[in-house]
């Protein structure tokens, strides 16, 4: 993960667990960028991810909508600039059409 984005959630007026699923959704997001496109056993792990970073969200904020708000922002920061948006965009084509099912129980990583 980027130290820029850490360093950006660490700011955040927020506990250590809700800091813990927004680190965790970093990661899952920083992996767009570096999954082979090629791979669909990858994009199927790094579906999941998001998957589980996603759930965890929902475990840690009282309010979805407030995970989802830092989640688009991470998502900002890891695609700031045209290389990186143009990655992310072909991974989220590469993924397009392809499913998840949602994780259950506690999907928090340490």
């Amino acid at each position: 993960m980027r130290d820029d984005i850490e360093a950006w959630i660490q700011t955040q007026p927020l506990n250590d667990a809700q800091k813990k699923a927004l680190m965790q959704d970093a990661r899952a997001t920083q992996r767009t960028l570096l999954v082979d496109l090629n791979d669909k056993a990858a994009l199927q792990k790094a579906g999941e991810g998001f998957g589980a970073s996603f759930n965890c969200g929902m475990m840690q904020f009282p309010e979805y909508s407030d995970f989802s708000k830092f989640a688009g922002k991470i998502e900002a920061m890891t695609a700031n600039t045209r290389q990186r948006a143009e990655r992310y965009m072909r991974y989220n084509a590469a993924r397009s059409g392809s499913s998840t099912r949602s994780p259950d129980g506690d999907t928090c990583e340490p």
